[in-house]
Formats: C-alpha cells, structure tokens, sequence
C-alpha cells in the first residue's frame, strides 16, 4: 500500500476500534427508529404519527447542536454536551414507549 491509501487509518488501532463502535451504534439506532415507524404503523395510526416520532426522536440534537458547539471553546464541553444529547434522547424514547 502507498503512504496515501485510503485505507491506513485502519491501521491506527484506537480508530479502527471507534469506528467499529460507530458502525455497530449506528445500526442500533436505525433499527430503533424503524422498530419505533413499525410499531405505530401497527397501532393503525396514521403516517402523522409516524412522522411525530421521527420527529421526537431527532429533536434533542436538534435544539442542542447549535448552542453547544458554539458555547464550547474546548473538546471537554463538545463531549459533555453531546452526551447530555444522548441522554435526553434515550430519556425521551423512555418515556415515549411508556
């Protein structure tokens, strides 16, 4: 492989290991939000609801994204403000399927 390929991130363990922590999370979340557009299509509601959902799940990073990165003027407060994100999100999905 030259210096250049595309492929020598891999290379680096730390970021092949992130990467495959990003990958597997990604799937989960998809197959949460398809599970979440399944179930309230099941329910007999319409795609109003469905859409309400999506909607409800993506709002959190939404309302946070822009305040946090400006707010933050080091990598601590991205980190901690988007685990707050997470946080909130998984609060709302919580209470959502209760």
């Amino acid at each position: 492989m030259n210096p250049s390929s595309l492929w020598r991130p891999l290379r680096v363990p730390v970021f092949r290991n992130l990467l495959a922590a990003d990958v597997i999370s990604d799937i989960g979340a998809f197959m949460q939000s398809t599970g979440a557009a399944w179930l309230i299509v099941s329910l007999n509601a319409g795609p109003t609801y469905v859409a309400l959902t999506q909607t409800a799940a993506s709002l959190p990073f939404f309302l946070l994204a822009l305040p946090v990165t400006t707010a933050s003027d080091n990598n601590a407060l991205v980190v901690v403000g988007g685990t707050s994100g997470r946080a909130l999100r998984s609060d709302c999905q919580c209470c959502r399927t209760l």
